[in-house]
């Protein structure tokens, strides 16, 4: 799983950038005015591909969140032009009207004619982000405070998933009832996540395409065994994972010979939902997954087993990284929680109900 914030997450419309080029502060979003006039007629060059309209100008107050601390600024003389790709705060208009910006190790610091500092960005894909939002009405801000959570609160709710993700989430409305208050400012770092996280290697790429055909080729493999007994009395999962749709089953076992069971299990199930046994079945060639009992089992369905080099887990590169990404997700819940580590697998099937 990739870290709360990289730099490849996307750049939003309530985002604001510090922006050099423009000699006006732009904000897209119209509930954010506390002062607000209609302009007709006006346009810029410049902001997206083509001239974008200016509907209107007025006053914003940008609310900065970082280090523990929240701070506020207001900005005068901003342009509302719903059409931009992302808000911009003008170093020009910024330091004409006294302040000034300081910049040092990918951090940039906003101080005012006294050098109080009065806000913070970082540097994200070669530009210059503030850890900022623009202030809604009094109307929206107390809407959003009784029906809405923070960016960071949906990312602990959804087992601390990715920043990109939720975001994908929120823009193509992938679930109801997804309430984000945007005027929040999500946190650069999730101190669980990194705590969670451990160094590693890249997987290299399957040697098998993907197949684009649901319950035609599934992934196997068996993690364990854990260091603390689950509270269910459990040693290990196994884990089943559809290479076309990525659709996660994650079933817990005492022992490793168990795997059986359950491989025979999860085929009947895929027979029930689609109405014929998959074709292919990718896993490690531990001996829980490929022995005998198994071969003869795959044989009687028509179910090929594909196997891996010995000793090369990495080959099979789906499972391997459901197992680190899944890992992860757990890890974060339990400590951000501080929770006892007996309840992993309680952790590792809502992370995966999550997932799926």
């Amino acid at each position: 799983m990739a870290s709360h914030f990289s730099n490849s997450r996307e750049i939003s419309k309530v985002d604001w950038l510090l922006d050099s080029g423009t000699t006006s502060h732009i904000c897209t979003t119209h509930d954010a005015f506390t002062e607000y006039y209609p302009v007709e007629g006006a346009s810029l060059q410049g902001v997206g591909r083509s001239r974008t309209h200016v509907v209107g100008h007025g006053t914003v107050n940008l609310r900065f969140e970082f280090d523990g601390k929240v701070l506020h600024h207001q900005l005068q003389n901003t342009l509302y032009v719903p059409e931009a790709p992302n808000c911009l705060l003008s170093l020009r208009r910024f330091d004409d009207m006294g302040g000034k910006v300081e910049f040092s190790g990918g951090v940039c610091w906003l101080k005012d004619k006294s050098t109080n500092i009065l806000g913070k960005g970082y540097k994200h894909q070669q530009l210059y982000m503030l850890a900022a939002r623009a202030t809604l009405s009094e109307e929206w801000s107390n809407l959003a405070k009784t029906t809405k959570h923070t960016w960071d609160k949906w990312h602990r709710r959804y087992s601390h998933i990715g920043m990109t993700a939720l975001r994908q989430l929120n823009r193509e409305s992938l679930v109801n009832s997804l309430e984000i208050d945007q005027s929040s400012v999500p946190s650069r770092t999730c101190e669980a996540c990194i705590q969670a996280k451990q160094a590693h290697r890249p997987f290299p790429q399957e040697a098998e395409s993907r197949s684009e055909v649901a319950g035609e080729r599934f992934v196997s493999d068996v993690w364990g065994p854990a260091k603390v007994k689950f509270i269910g009395g459990w040693h290990y999962y196994i884990s089943f994972i559809d290479n076309a749709k990525r659709y996660d089953t994650v079933l817990f076992l005492v022992k490793k010979s168990d795997s059986t069971e359950w491989i025979k299990g999860h085929v009947a199930k895929l027979k029930q939902k689609f109405g014929k046994a998959p074709k292919f079945m990718r896993v490690d060639n531990g001996a829980e997954l490929v022995n005998a009992d198994v071969k003869k089992f795959a044989e009687g369905e028509g179910i090929t087993i594909e196997t891996t080099a010995p000793y090369s887990p990495s080959q099979n590169g789906i499972a391997e990284w459901f197992n680190r990404t899944l890992l992860e997700l757990v890890c974060a819940m339990l400590i951000a929680k501080d929770l006892p580590p007996f309840l992993w697998d309680e952790a590792a099937s809502h992370a995966t109900y999550l997932r799926n």
